[in-house]
């Protein structure tokens, strides 16, 4: 869930939860789509996630991989990864803890 909302982009005829996108905003999201799957723009991945986590510039850098992202979206997907790191940390502590006993 947290990649499919980081990456997420309008496309023609696609629906969201903010309503139908416009014609120009579809387009262009089709343009970062196709540059996508051509690699002439960036998925953003679990690494650039945590990478943001230490980053002063987090909004910035996001925005800059995906233009399509609002500052809702945003607050989104830097919860969720915060969320996801700090579950990591637990479980792997408590294999740890396990592990000793």
């Amino acid at each position: 869930h947290l990649l499919l909302v980081a990456n997420t982009v309008p496309l023609p005829g696609a629906k969201s939860a903010k309503g139908s996108a416009s014609g120009a905003e579809e387009l262009l999201g089709a343009r970062h789509a196709l540059g996508r799957f051509g690699g002439a723009e960036p998925l953003i991945e679990m690494d650039h996630l945590i990478t943001c986590l230490i980053c002063d510039e987090a909004e910035t850098l996001l925005r800059a991989w995906n233009p399509f992202l609002d500052s809702e979206a945003v607050k989104q997907v830097m919860g969720l990864s915060i969320d996801l790191a700090l579950r990591v940390v637990r479980i792997g502590h408590a294999r740890r803890c396990q592990s000793e006993t």
